[in-house]
């Protein structure tokens, strides 16, 4: 009878987080809540959508400027994913709308809704979207005051 190989031990970074290469298959609750439009103005001969004062973070800025807002409603996502290669976690994410975005491959521009902001519960969940997809997501910090424990019925 041949011997069952051992599971291979999980691989970390240098930080101690776990590594899980995508693709991922989840399970998980999502509520979603669509807001009122976002106002825009002017800049530079194309639309940006006016977000709440210290919204971004500095880094953040060149980022949302890319591209022209053209509004429409958004939307916030509440998500608890039960099932995951990292374990559970909860996700908190912001689409302010629609933009038109430039597709380098052909210069032509595309529309789609764009997340610009992305709170999740665990490091583990904010490193591994950040390797894999290149999600902006935010591990809030100790002092924040956000806190992600979703409890649903």
């Amino acid at each position: 009878m041949a011997e069952a190989e051992a599971p291979s031990p999980p691989i970390v970074d240098f930080n101690g987080i776990l590594l899980a290469p995508s693709p991922w298959k989840l399970k998980c609750r999502t509520w979603i809540l669509l807001t009122s439009p976002l106002k825009s103005k002017k800049v530079d001969g194309k639309l940006a959508a006016l977000f709440p004062a210290g919204w971004a973070a500095p880094f953040e800025c060149d980022a949302l400027a890319e591209g022209e807002f053209l509004g429409g409603p958004g939307m916030v996502a509440l998500v608890q994913y039960t099932e995951s290669p990292v374990g559970p976690y909860d996700e908190l994410a912001y689409t302010p709308g629609k933009y038109s975005l430039l597709d380098t491959s052909d210069n032509s521009k595309i529309d789609g809704t764009r997340t610009t902001r992305i709170y999740v519960s665990t490091k583990e969940s904010t490193a591994n979207g950040r390797r894999n997809w290149n999600i902006p997501s935010t591990f809030p910090s100790p002092c924040s005051c956000i806190r992600l424990d979703f409890f649903f019925l």
